[in-house]
């Protein structure tokens, strides 16, 4: 079953609640999940693109945000650039500037690799496109946390101009070990 609009946008809304962090995270903060919401609202998720119908030619660049809610109800969320080449039906792409809600800002960053369009894909249960994405960032306190996890997701739009999922994955911490699902994660990107 595919989990892209309704439950992981409440985990996101559920994990927002203000933050006591340094006024640039906290901005940060704010600014990604006001992407993340003005993406969101922009997509119909009743009608991905049938992965099929995808143009094998050319480009396109994506940029938009992830979060990712962690036990005790935090939320971590950073700037997503995703990079398809339609040609060659693959992606890569990283997420940076990763903050908190409670608005601290994290060291490291995510990279996203191996990805590939899946063009057999039935938008109905499968998704159009996965990847890897992983790596270690650190919080203020030094607390390492990795990722080792699946981006999945569709393309939505005329032309594709947006693209969105979940990662799917766990998370090994200094602070304990959490699983990633569609029901605490998920991207929003859009050209």
């Amino acid at each position: 079953m595919k989990c892209i609009s309704s439950i992981c946008t409440m985990a996101l809304v559920a994990a927002c609640g203000g933050g006591s962090g340094g006024d640039s995270g906290a901005e940060k903060y704010s600014d990604l999940r006001a992407t993340y919401f003005s993406i969101n609202n922009q997509i119909d998720f009743n009608a991905p693109i049938t992965a099929s119908t995808l143009p094998t030619t050319g480009s396109a660049n994506y940029e938009g945000s992830i979060y990712i809610n962690t036990p005790g109800n935090i939320t971590v969320a950073g700037e997503l650039e995703l990079a398809f080449d339609f040609a060659n039906a693959d992606f890569d792409g990283k997420a940076t500037d990763i903050v908190d809600s409670d608005g601290y800002q994290y060291d490291g960053e995510l990279d996203v690799t191996n990805g590939f369009i899946d063009r057999s894909a039935d938008p109905n249960t499968s998704y159009a496109f996965i990847g890897d994405i992983d790596g270690t960032v650190t919080d203020p306190d030094d607390n390492a946390y990795t990722l080792d996890a699946f981006i999945v997701g569709d393309f939505f739009g005329n032309n594709e101009e947006y693209v969105a999922g979940v990662i799917r994955g766990d998370v090994d911490s200094d602070l304990g070990d959490f699983e990633v699902s569609g029901s605490n994660s998920g991207f929003r990107a859009e050209k």
